[in-house]
């Protein structure tokens, strides 16, 4: 579940942990990361929307 934090990044977690987030860019891009945000070094890739970042990051994440 994606959830709001203070620097306006949406945060994934399962249970406890922390899979990844998704930040706002300039020109209405957004970034899809894995990792904490408070860690120093993460893997980020830009896409052209909200849904977009949403959609490929749950596609990689999901435990089916």
């Amino acid at each position: 579940m994606f959830k709001q934090n203070k620097d306006g990044q949406l945060v994934y977690k399962q249970g406890k942990i922390t899979r990844g987030f998704i930040t706002p860019l300039a020109n209405n891009r957004y970034a899809y990361s894995f990792g904490k945000p408070s860690q120093s070094n993460y893997v980020s890739f830009e896409c052209d929307s909200l849904y977009a970042a949403k959609s490929k990051f749950l596609s990689i994440v999901e435990v089916r």
